[in-house]
């Protein structure tokens, strides 16, 4: 009776197991940057200068003015929250870049940005075909604080 209770124990979990289903993998960045990046008109932050700080670095420097990583494919088209997460509040932007033009330390590489004058972060969806995106703080007048913490997440595909 013992082997029979522990077998149907063991088919049950089993079972109940396979039925719930795994929750969708996200891709999660937190960072840091140092000191905010003012566009010259005042209306984001430049993100141009992490970018071209990368490019010069050889990608050694990040961080700094701006924090750069990798976009998972898998979240094209998937929203995505980036949350300012240090003691004083940022206004935080982010520029989803597309592959083409991004190491041309002089070029204009097509990308699209988040630049909500707010304090706390941005939202929205990962746009398709972006392969980087640059997290920077804003210089003007809202939320401005160095240095800035922040935590980025994009839901993927299944």
């Amino acid at each position: 009776m013992i082997r029979f209770t522990s077998m149907f124990l063991m088919i049950a979990l089993l079972l109940t197991a396979q039925a719930v289903a795994a929750p969708a993998p996200t891709q999660t960045v937190e960072g840091t940057v140092l000191a905010p990046a003012p566009w010259t008109d005042d209306t984001s932050c430049f993100a141009g200068a992490q970018r071209r700080v990368s490019i010069a670095s050889q990608g050694l420097v990040n961080g700094v003015v701006g924090y750069q990583f990798d976009v998972d494919p898998k979240t094209w088209n998937k929203k995505f929250t980036l949350e300012s997460t240090g003691p004083a509040p940022a206004d935080l932007d982010i520029t989803f870049y597309y592959d083409a033009g991004f190491d041309d330390v002089g070029g204009s590489p097509a990308a699209f940005a988040f630049t909500d004058r707010k304090t706390g972060g941005e939202g929205g969806k990962v746009p398709a075909q972006t392969t980087r995106a640059i997290v920077c703080s804003y210089a003007g007048g809202q939320g401005a604080s160095a240095p800035t913490l922040f935590h980025y997440e994009a839901k993927s595909a299944k």
